[in-house]
């Protein structure tokens, strides 16, 4: 029923707000605009009230609510005020209160109830004016409360219960003066889906029931005094119910924000209708609607009143077959109209996949409605509506089952569910003996390099010994000629009188050239043992490396294999055994770092060292390494403060350079400080150089601080300083060799300054390009 102006068939106005059928079986229809109709059913005709402004007229065009009392008057709820007629000669309309009433509701034909805006009021329909109800909730009845009524309602049990339009439900109870308000906690899964109350209803069977604005449908258990959800988005449209009739067969017709919805409550099925139903608009109000005495119910909205008898609905059962018409794996089609299940085998790298699916229903295609799952991906099942298509990427690698099912405009569902299966390979790198087989080639080498250089050292070893018992050998049989010719020269001294002078003048040369053989021979002899001194301390050296390396990787992996065997026989409560899973972790990290820094000196060794340089928020990645070392446990331990330093007047810096690498050189010298610093403060942060063109990172500690000869030895490979005899510290000595190649490579330089007890600074510098700020 709609709009027909000029022409008494007609409504005066498309938007209607408000139903009701008299005692004389007319329908009146209050609109938003166009005042009051009265059709007569009997001869279709349609008389319109409050478009005039004569004495005695409804002068309202706005009509919000209906009601009937016992004498056959009839109550109109306007915009300005409360006006009443009488049922059987109307048009003579009277006007009681200047209230903008929004709804009635008469209360055992004595009181008329009267919902307004700005509070509820109670109205004597035998006195014809106000009274208040006497109570202590003067503040909520019959007061300007700021508090919206949208319904008000007496149950079976005299419980008189009061929606509001954004303050939940109120329950007052007049044998005690008591009032309850009933509001939405989304703590508490029992309490009211939502404050936005729009509809009362107690069916035929005296259970209570909760409309509401967006949160749905609630029953409300009387005995537990909770409230059961019984409605949600993807099963009642909008989740909104404005109002509710119950026909014969106890079924509820709702009025919602998107058609009407036609609920079971004993199956808790719902059934909704739409635009293509022949609904006059998708949007109804919670006052339009009126159930006659010869059960036709009336239901109206934005876009004019329907009309129909709820026992006529006849409902399309048939239940469409479903097929997915395309799939597609990296936007290229895989296959086409599946109608069964089947299983596909993808590559690893094609992990970005796409359905559409249709369901061969063509009554109203268009309203058909999908949901899917992709398990285990999705957690739940997706309802996507009437959209027919769904897509995936970057799937890790493991077996999918893609599912899905439609229903028809008329929510009959799909019988079966279609199922697709998808099998993506895992690459070699994520099995599970991988991380193990990766760790066993690592300590082989480790190994074989130890036994390697060892070998190597013996070889040289060998050959510097036979080098100098050769030479050895020389010089003993030199000196044995030299003296048989002393020998021969004096006995022929005695014969050779004669040539005494030149004899001598020969045993003094030949004397001279002994010592200065002898002095040559020293000098030979003494370079020789330097070279073997020289040796023996690079031997020792890389043997003391070699045996604080296996020191080292024995170390973490002793605890790890301990641990295991403690976990493994089962002895323990679940905290001793998370505390010895982070023991375990913890050792994990110890060996892997120790694993990188090895690889990382071969890697800059062999030249072959790759800088990756990005744009860095120098701030933002200085927060990071902040937060990491404020939860370091050696710092707990210790007592010791972080802190991060940045020049004030510079918000933001980004600079163009390998933010890996510099948080490597962060980690090594801010380890070090924590290593050696016992109290006190470890400082890291940055200022700029003297020309801008460089940042001068720095690490400051309060520790025991470096010797000047000691800094001498400090950056160079396999160098460890102890300063403290009794005290080990743990460490390759490459961290510092590390750090000082990294620096380099970054296009800076790294140096430090210390003094002995009092503590150590560390800095190195990063170019800054054009583009830093």
């Amino acid at each position: 029923m709609g709009v027909d102006e000029g022409n008494s068939m007609g409504l005066s106005d498309k938007f209607v707000l408000s139903v009701m059928e008299d005692s004389n079986g007319k329908i009146w229809i209050g609109t938003k605009g166009g005042g009051l109709n009265c059709f007569n059913r009997a001869d279709g005709s349609i008389t319109v009230y409050g478009m005039d402004r004569e004495p005695g007229a409804l002068r309202s065009q706005r009509i919000e609510c209906i009601e009937e009392d016992r004498e056959g008057l009839l109550w109109f709820g306007t915009a300005n005020g409360v006006w009443s007629t009488d049922a059987d000669k109307p048009g003579e309309f009277t006007r009681h209160v200047n209230l903008h009433a929004r709804n009635f509701y008469i209360e055992d034909s004595t009181w008329l109830w009267i919902g307004t805006t700005n509070g509820l009021f109670r109205f004597s329909l035998s006195e014809k004016e106000l009274s208040p109800l006497p109570t202590r909730y003067k503040n909520f009845f019959d007061a300007e409360s700021n508090i919206g009524i949208t319904r008000v309602f007496k149950d079976k049990n005299k419980v008189l219960w009061i929606g509001t339009t954004s303050n939940g439900l109120f329950e007052y109870h007049s044998d005690s003066d008591s009032l309850i308000n009933h509001v939405a906690d989304s703590l508490d899964p029992y309490s009211i889906s939502g404050n936005l109350l729009r509809e009362i209803h107690e069916d035929k069977k005296g259970r209570l029931w909760i409309g509401t604005k967006s949160d749905g449908l609630n029953l409300y258990d009387r005995e537990t005094k909770r409230f059961i959800h019984k409605s949600s988005p993807a099963k009642l449209p909008s989740n909104t119910v404005y109002n509710i009739l119950e026909d014969k067969n106890g079924n509820f017709w709702m009025g919602t924000h998107s058609g009407i919805s036609m609920y079971n409550p004993e199956t808790e099925q719902f059934l909704n209708f739409g635009r293509h139903h022949g609904l006059q608009g998708m949007i109804f109000e919670i006052n339009a609607h009126a159930a006659t005495k010869d059960g036709h119910f009336f239901m109206g909205g934005a876009m004019g009143l329907n009309y129909f008898d709820p026992d006529e609905i006849s409902y399309y059962s048939h239940k469409a077959p479903l097929v997915i018409s395309k799939f597609e794996v990296l936007n290229e089609v895989k296959a086409i109209d599946i109608t069964q299940f089947t299983i596909f085998e993808l590559e690893r790298s094609k992990n970005y996949i796409s359905f559409e699916f249709a369901l061969l229903d063509y009554t109203n295609p268009e309203e058909n409605h999908y949901s899917y799952q992709l398990e285990p991906f999705d957690e739940e099942w997706v309802n996507s509506g009437t959209r027919n298509f769904a897509s995936y990427t970057n799937l890790p690698p493991g077996t999918y089952r893609f599912k899905v099912k439609g229903a028809n405009s008329d929510e009959v569902w799909s019988d079966k569910v279609l199922e697709v299966e998808i099998f993506i390979p895992a690459p070699i790198w994520e099995k599970p003996w991988f991380l193990a087989l990766l760790l066993l080639v690592v300590i082989s080498i480790i190994v074989t390099a130890w036994y390697l250089k060892i070998a190597a050292s013996k070889r040289r070893e060998n050959i510097l010994r036979k080098e100098v018992a050769e030479r050895t050998k020389d010089l003993y049989e030199a000196y044995s000629k030299l003296e048989e010719s002393n020998i021969q020269i004096e006995k022929h001294n005695k014969a050779l009188r004669l040539q005494r002078d030149r004899i001598s003048r020969q045993n003094l040369e030949l004397k001279i050239h002994r010592q200065n053989l002898e002095l040559m021979v020293a000098d030979r002899t003494k370079d020789l043992e330097e070279a073997k001194l020289r040796a023996e301390e690079s031997d020792h050296l890389k043997s003391a490396f070699l045996a604080n390396m296996s020191h080292e990787i024995r170390t973490p992996l002793n605890a790890i294999m301990g641990f295991i065997d403690i976990l493994e026989a089962d002895e323990h409560s679940p905290e001793e055994r998370e505390k010895i899973s982070s023991i375990i972790q913890t050792n994990s990290d110890s060996l892997l770092q120790l694993i990188n820094d090895i690889i990382d000196i071969s890697i800059i060794e062999a030249n072959q060292l790759i800088i990756r340089k990005s744009i860095v928020n120098f701030h933002n990645f200085l927060e990071e390494i902040a937060l990491h070392y404020r939860t370091n446990k050696d710092i707990k331990k210790k007592s010791l403060e972080i802190i991060k330093s940045i020049p004030d007047e510079n918000e933001e810096l980004l600079i163009f350079t390998d933010q890996g690498r510099v948080r490597q050189i962060y980690n090594n010298l801010i380890n070090n400080a924590i290593k050696f610093t016992d109290k006190g403060y470890v400082k890291f942060g940055y200022h700029f150089s003297s020309d801008k063109t460089h940042i001068i990172c720095f690490v400051e500690d309060t520790g025991i601080g470096i010797s000047e000869e000691n800094m001498q030895k400090l950056f160079q490979r396999f160098h460890k300083i102890e300063p403290v005899s009794t005290k080990v510290h743990r460490g390759t000595g490459l961290g510092l060799s590390i750090s000082k190649n990294l620096a380099e490579l970054l296009g800076g330089e790294i140096w430090l300054s210390s003094k002995v007890g009092k503590g150590t600074t560390f800095f190195f510098t990063l170019p800054l390009d054009k583009s830093s700020k």
